[in-house]
């Protein structure tokens, strides 16, 4: 690593001006396709500035513009797997959003399998489907017990259909219509599900149940070794603390119902979610403000927005923390959009601190959600922080050896460090990203037949004993006669050993949470180098 190169980066000082190199800056338009491994994007209209020359446009990858509501669900259904409260309210709060916008579960749905199939149906196999449909369901469900008000056209409509369907059937059963949101295909699955929702909201309005004391209550069950091994229980359990989880992101968001709601208690304010996706487009880039703005949306976009007054940098740091809570159990779109929003703040020029800084220590919490457990708060959410401030950092520090342009680099010191731990981790984790950069190159060199890149050659001994007939009968005796050596002796081949031995150990990488870090933070460094890479070869 050259300290003096990318110091201002990452806290030792500030560089006089920012670092010629390529910039980052969207336009978002013009849309391919583009398959860099791991790394999907999409390529749009991109203005790149080189070293030396004038300012011109290309056509550079960059990640996929947000296509709201679906991307806004799937991170936070991936997220809410792992255990995380705020990520069960973000995604509680996207369902509402549509709700209250009148969309139903037919438009949800449509929407999800092709952004699915857009992405070769990796982001949801069959049983991810059907439990992000149910759990849709449930949402909407909820919405309409308590009277949750929709926009009044959509009402309209809804009532007029209702009035045509009521002349037009000769058995004029109540409980066959389905409930609003909820289309007539599905409404054999909301007669199943409508009474545990009547159950579940009874819990809150006569007994006053919040999500912690739901969640202590089925803790305690749970512990029990005959009944907590029940998967029907389990999933009894997460319905129930979803309906309850909806119940209170409706109270927090101060949406306007039919019955009173509760304080919430579990729920301090509204995310911000729905604000971070509706205002995706037009904070990255001004072009696009229009767009954004004529929708005319309502409900919780405009309640997290007044109520929280989230700005472009909380909005960026919200759609990062749900990309990486998902990422962190190993989902790879959740690590894809990291790296997209990310990149995204670099080229905003949104110091790694400044976001680092938009979130609240118990956002980075991962209990309470739909998946019940209780670590210790205090040590796991430190945890977390440190690990989403490293990703962070990371994705800076790749851009930044890649000679990415910062745009605010001369007014913020230390803008690619996330401003946690001191300056020797910052500059050994410069280091590691410098190092990662340096294997990726040659990989690359190697593969395109340019060089020979720098691996451990096999000693010629070993090679010529293996073209032999017998070679591997001698290796293997070669092999017994060093292992005799070494145990009864202590020495490989008259030498002594060092002290400390490598040991391959094939079960440690799927055992080792240390690895597992290690891994995905390698992961990182390549995806910023796959997308700087496809930018350099556009220029």
């Amino acid at each position: 690593m050259k300290p003096c190169q990318h110091s201002g980066a990452w806290g030792i000082r500030a560089p006089a001006s920012a670092p010629a190199g390529r910039s980052l800056q969207h336009n978002q338009q013009h849309q391919k396709h583009c398959d860099l491994g791991s790394f999907k994007t999409q390529a749009t209209e991109h203005s790149v500035r080189l070293h030396g020359s004038r300012a011109r446009r290309l056509v550079a990858p960059v990640a996929a513009a947000p296509s709201d509501r679906e991307d806004a669900l799937l991170l936070a259904y991936y997220a809410s797997q792992n255990k995380s409260l705020f990520a069960a309210q973000c995604f509680v709060e996207t369902v509402l959003d549509s709700y209250t916008r009148g969309e139903n579960v037919d438009e949800l749905q449509t929407a999800l399998q092709l952004r699915n199939m857009q992405q070769n149906g990796e982001l949801l196999n069959p049983q991810d489907q059907d439990l992000l449909l149910s759990w849709i369901i449930m949402v909407m469900l909820t919405a309409k017990e308590v009277g949750l008000a929709q926009q009044q056209q959509q009402q309209q409509q809804q009532q007029q259909q209702q009035a045509q369907e009521r002349q037009s059937s000769s058995a004029g059963d109540e409980q066959q219509q389905p409930a609003a949101g909820i289309s007539q295909q599905y409404s054999a699955q909301v007669l199943g599900l409508l009474q545990f929702v009547k159950q579940s909201t009874k819990l809150y309005f006569e007994e006053g149940y919040s999500v912690t004391q739901l969640q202590s209550l089925q803790a305690a069950v749970a512990s029990d070794p005959e009944q907590g091994r029940s998967q029907f229980l389990q999933v009894m359990q997460q319905y129930t603390r979803l309906v309850i989880i909806s119940l209170e992101v409706a109270a927090t968001c101060k949406l306007p119902t039919e019955r009173e709601l509760s304080n919430p208690t579990s729920l301090d304010s509204p995310s911000g979610y729905t604000a971070a996706w509706s205002s995706s487009s037009s904070s990255s880039s001004s072009s696009s403000s229009s767009s954004s703005s004529s929708s005319g949306s309502e409900g919780l976009v405009t309640a997290a927005a007044v109520a929280c007054k989230r700005d472009g940098e909380r909005a960026l740091a919200v759609r990062l923390l749900t990309a990486f809570v998902g990422g962190v159990i190993g989902m790879p779109y959740s690590l894809r959009s990291f790296i997209s929003y990310a990149l995204e703040a670099y080229e905003r020029g949104i110091s790694a601190g400044e976001l680092y800084q938009q979130l609240q220590p118990a956002e980075f919490l991962q209990t309470g959600g739909l998946v019940p457990s209780l670590p210790r708060p205090e040590v796991q959410q430190e945890v977390n922080q440190t690990l989403f401030g490293r990703w962070l950092s990371i994705v800076y520090m790749a851009a930044a050896q890649q000679a990415a342009v910062f745009p605010a680099a001369a007014e913020k010191s230390g803008w690619a460090w996330y401003g946690g731990e001191d300056e020797v981790q910052a500059n050994a984790m410069a280091g590691f990203v410098g190092k990662t950069l340096e294997r990726l190159a040659a990989d690359a060199a190697e593969a395109a037949g340019a060089v020979d890149a720098d691996r451990p050659q096999e000693d010629a001994l070993a090679a010529r004993i293996k073209s032999l007939p017998d070679g591997a009968a001698k290796l293997q005796e070669a092999s017994k006669q060093l292992q005799q050596e070494y145990q009864e002796q202590g020495t490989l081949r008259g030498k002594e050993v060092p002290a400390m031995v490598r040991v391959p150990d094939p079960e440690l990488e799927a055992t080792s949470s240390a690895v597992l870090v290690w891994r995905q933070q390698v992961e990182l460094v390549q995806g910023v180098y796959a997308y700087m890479q496809a930018l350099q070869a556009v220029a």
